[in-house]
């Protein structure tokens, strides 16, 4: 119910981690793909793939394409709508 406050903090805080476990998935990305483009060439040597990484970082982009359909944008959303609802009052006009 947007007319609700009691949640509303409850919404803001779940609405900061989720932009928290955002950051911290691309920074992952980042940090594998630097790993994966840094050490992949010696490696190579050791026979091992030039993308050895690649399923962990398919991984973690899945994850964080997750977060932000299936998390982040209905939390987005919420808060949308708390944040820009209009008091209610039934019967009253403002008039």
């Amino acid at each position: 119910n947007p007319a609700d406050d009691s949640r509303t903090s409850a919404l803001w805080s779940v609405s900061k981690q989720l932009l928290q476990a955002e950051r911290l998935l691309k920074f992952h990305i980042l940090l594998l793909e630097n790993i994966q483009n840094d050490f992949g060439g010696l490696l190579q040597e050791e026979s091992l793939p030039a993308d050895w990484l690649r399923p962990n970082l398919d991984e973690f982009k899945r994850l964080s394409s997750e977060v932000e359909e299936t998390l982040k944008k209905p939390t987005a959303h919420m808060v949308d709508l708390v944040s820009t609802r209009t008091p209610l009052v039934s019967g009253v006009s403002k008039d």
